[in-house]
């Protein structure tokens, strides 16, 4: 009978399963099982000089190396049991096990999911504490449920073949072959494919590299510029995502650059990682600008108001909160409603990060002087600066310029 047979079936990848010992060890390594460093795929059968045919198929052998098959097959047994199961996201393994109640499953699922499964996913999970991994890929796993979570990181999500679900705020939305979504840090939210042919990969780095190397992409005008903008300093938890009818192969010929850079280069670069990935959003600007949509809870519309407004502040060190106000048209007592609205912050709490930061990018990219910095950021009063910067960095500028600034990080 159909069901016995799916039990037997069952009972074997289950033994197969708890053979293997779960620790926090093995279970890392099953949510990493691609990731900038834990894992090199051997070039010498994925490689060698390819041709436009050869090419191809050297991607679908890369793929299959990269895939999480073991896991996949046993997911997959439990949605060919109850496939209603998936229907809905779930924020636990116990939910998602108490939705096999009157069904031949019923108390014989793992005490442990499969894959790594977390409420809220940290970058210490997904990263190392080497300098050269930045950015990371981890291959969504076919069958897996679609489990709530939060990141502490940034994510893209890109589909490069098939088709996928992504779940947020209780609506679910098909991506399609060439549509991806940006996430960012905070937002809950799922993604889910049942496909065995599917081919969906999360791209994800560091929030503190994103914010720093993705400078450029916020002077932009347009959609992606106002994400940008509101998921470093806004309030609202939202995600950008592009869906289009006009498929681009140019995208995919990116991301799959960006994989095979990940996976099968041996000596890692973050500066050809980044660049890839800026390459990658140029592209989507130029090609895609019509279709990018932010969404999320507590995000309208204002006419791309707040990415405007925190550009002219990011250029207009000196400015006061009556100048700014009137800049915009607005009086000083709105501009300061609305600032605190947007992003849960005072109008001189943002000017005093926007003007350390640049103060720090001044002492590691020029040879000024502290004073020359002091006045290029708007300050009058040296004491001040100092203060404000050690407040953030921890240490004084000339410290942070001479001590090597990657050591020293934001700690408010």
């Amino acid at each position: 009978m159909r069901q016995t047979e799916g039990e037997a079936a069952f009972k074997g990848q289950l033994c197969a399963t708890e053979e293997r010992t779960v620790t926090n060890q093995t279970v890392k390594a099953q949510c990493n099982r691609i990731s900038g460093g834990n894992r090199t795929v051997d070039t010498d059968t994925v490689g060698g000089e390819k041709g436009d045919a050869d090419e191809e198929v050297d991607r679908t052998l890369l793929w299959e190396r990269i895939a999480i098959r073991a896991e996949e097959k046993l997911y997959r047994l439990f949605y060919q049991e109850n496939p209603a199961a998936y229907e809905e996201p779930v924020s636990s393994w116990e939910e998602f096990c108490g939705r096999f109640a009157n069904t031949a499953l019923e108390g014989k699922l793992p005490q442990e999911p499969p894959t790594f499964i977390a409420s809220f996913l940290e970058e210490s999970s997904f990263f190392s504490s080497d300098p050269e991994e930045d950015m990371a890929l981890v291959v969504n796993c076919a069958y897996c449920p679609p489990f709530l979570h939060r990141l502490a990181f940034v994510k893209i999500v890109y589909v490069l073949r098939g088709s996928c679900f992504f779940f947020l705020n209780g609506r679910k939305r098909t991506m399609e072959e060439g549509d991806f979504c940006m996430v960012g840090p905070g937002v809950e939210q799922a993604v889910y494919s049942c496909h065995e042919e599917d081919m969906v990969v999360n791209l994800i780095m560091r929030f503190g590299t994103f914010s720093e190397s993705f400078l450029g992409l916020m002077t932009e005008q347009g959609v992606m510029s106002e994400f940008l903008w509101r998921m470093l300093y806004g309030r609202s938890m939202c995600c950008l995502m592009c869906r289009s009818k006009d498929r681009n192969e140019l995208l995919s010929e990116n991301v799959w650059e960006l994989v095979e850079e990940i996976v099968l280069e041996k000596q890692k670069s973050n500066l050809i990682r980044k660049s890839l990935l800026l390459i990658f959003c140029g592209n989507v600007l130029r090609l895609h600008a019509d279709h990018l949509l932010i969404l999320g809870e507590g995000y309208q519309k204002e006419g791309l108001r707040f990415s405007a407004m925190l550009q002219y502040l990011n250029t207009h060190l000196d400015c006061s909160l009556p100048e700014f106000a009137e800049y915009f048209g607005v009086s000083e007592s709105y501009m300061s409603r609305y600032i605190k609205k947007e992003t849960g912050r005072t109008y001189s709490s943002l000017l005093r990060e926007f003007r350390m930061k640049r103060a720090a990018r001044m002492l590691v990219s020029t040879d000024f002087s502290v004073d020359k910095i002091v006045e290029l950021t708007g300050y009058t009063d040296k004491s001040r600066f100092y203060r404000n910067f050690l407040e953030m960095y921890g240490v004084p500028p000339v410290k942070y310029r001479n001590g090597g600034a990657e050591q020293y990080v934001c700690i408010k």
